[in-house]
């Protein structure tokens, strides 16, 4: 998946938490923080934490995320519309 829908981007992390990942993308450390197969309490926090911030929280299909999304998308709105784009590339 990654390599298919992002063969241009420099760095992936995986910090193994959700609610640290959006944090990190609410912040602006991170651009886009995304992730696939969580629960409410894994995106809760982090849901208001970006929105807040002033960014955007998408399911992978560009659709509005809320807690019961199960994928996530989610960041600074420029950057999130892209890899929204190519995850619809894929088709996956």
């Amino acid at each position: 998946f990654i390599t298919s829908v992002f063969p241009r981007w420099q760095s992936f992390r995986i910090n193994g938490s959700a609610a640290l990942g959006m944090a990190y993308a609410a912040s602006g450390r991170w651009d886009v923080w995304l992730h696939r197969d969580l629960q409410p309490w894994d995106v809760a926090a982090g849901l208001l934490l970006v929105r807040e911030a002033g960014g955007v929280v998408w399911k992978p299909d560009g659709g509005e995320a809320g807690i019961y999304s199960g994928e996530v998308v989610c960041g600074a709105a420029g950057a999130c519309k892209e890899v929204v784009a190519a995850i619809a590339e894929i088709g996956d």
